[in-house]
């Protein structure tokens, strides 16, 4: 494991977060196992004394300095995101879906890079909108209404943001604990 490797202090873990790519996420289910770790710094991270506290990853990054183009550089994450976005219950939508779209419910964090759309919403249950964004009717309207790239979807922020979806205060709650139980029992599957 390349964390143990590196012998970081425990000040250190607090800056990786578990990263993850579509060998982890796929359609419906988010694996948690992971390989892979990002060192999760902002902007104030540009300031090189931010390190300080970090030796090890200090001087891991530094053997790079050469190849880094972030805006935030030396050490610091170009354009990171909130990280409240990682942390809460999500849909991640895959942005180039071959074949048909694929949205996974994923649970616990979960850092991803640009190649994933994140939909968090409060409005719904995030299992019963993965059923939804998953179905053979959602997969009509991105073809008719999204972006193609010759077979494969290309799921971008507008045509996520446009679909026509049901309102949540006028869903039947047996059809929809019908669509998370399924939800569910393909997750289960999948593991």
């Amino acid at each position: 494991d390349d964390l143990v490797r590196l012998e970081l202090e425990s000040t250190e873990m607090e800056i990786m977060r578990p990263y993850y790519t579509t060998e982890q996420i796929s359609r419906y289910y988010s694996n948690k196992q992971n390989d892979l770790w990002v060192i999760y710094t902002g902007s104030d991270f540009k300031n090189p004394e931010r390190m300080r506290d970090y030796p090890r990853l200090k001087k891991h990054i530094d053997r790079f300095l050469s190849v880094l183009t972030s805006d935030n550089r030396p050490y610091g994450l170009h354009r990171a995101r909130e990280e409240r976005f990682f942390s809460r219950p999500k849909v991640v939508a895959i942005r180039k879906s071959v074949e048909r779209p694929a949205f996974a419910y994923c649970d616990f964090d979960c850092y991803l890079s640009q190649t994933f759309n994140m939909i968090q919403t409060s409005r719904v249950d995030m299992r019963y909108l993965t059923g939804l964004l998953n179905s053979k009717l959602a997969a009509y309207w991105f073809k008719s209404k999204g972006k193609m790239q010759g077979a494969n979807y290309q799921l971008d922020k507008e045509p996520l943001l446009s679909i026509p979806l049901p309102n949540p205060e006028s869903l039947d709650k047996n059809i929809e604990m019908n669509i998370i139980r399924l939800v569910e029992n393909i997750i289960s599957t999948k593991k």
